[in-house]
């Protein structure tokens, strides 16, 4: 697989599934937990407006399913999809589950300060990789 959107292979080590036209990644910036990264397989998309009909029908499908498989892994109350591409000049989404109270995981302390705003964004890359693996982990029990 050509990964366009991955030439540094920061996320290969955190790929939870790829669809025809999708791929998912565990953010390694948990801005909550089971933050996650959608990226789009067609190179050259950069804008919404660019994707073609049935990329969009299954991107809906992927959102459905992500966030079936964020809810039962650490339920959350909502999930916010973030897209801008400013930084990374090709399509993708942040995914970032809302949570209305703290959550005590993995020996840490997961807050969303502000859970009916805009989500806080981490810029810190989480370098505990024993931490990102057991998340990942937990994620793929439910994926199918």
């Amino acid at each position: 697989m050509n990964r366009h959107w991955d030439k540094e292979e920061l996320y290969k080590e955190w790929d939870l599934k790829t669809y025809k036209h999708w791929h998912v990644a565990l953010s390694t910036r948990q801005h909550t937990l089971g933050s996650c990264i959608i990226f789009c397989l067609r190179e050259g998309v950069w804008k919404f407006s660019e994707l073609s009909s049935e990329e969009i029908l299954e991107l809906q499908e992927v959102h459905k399913e992500l966030e079936s498989v964020l809810y039962k892994t650490f339920p959350n109350w909502h999930v916010n999809y973030c897209q801008y591409g400013n930084k990374l000049e090709m399509f993708h989404e942040h995914v970032i589950p809302r949570y209305r109270q703290a959550m005590l995981k993995f020996d840490c302390l997961w807050t969303d300060p502000k859970p009916t705003s805009l989500p806080v964004w981490s810029s810190v890359n989480i370098k505990n990789k024993e931490l990102l693996s057991l998340i990942k982990q937990e994620i793929l029990e439910n994926y199918t």
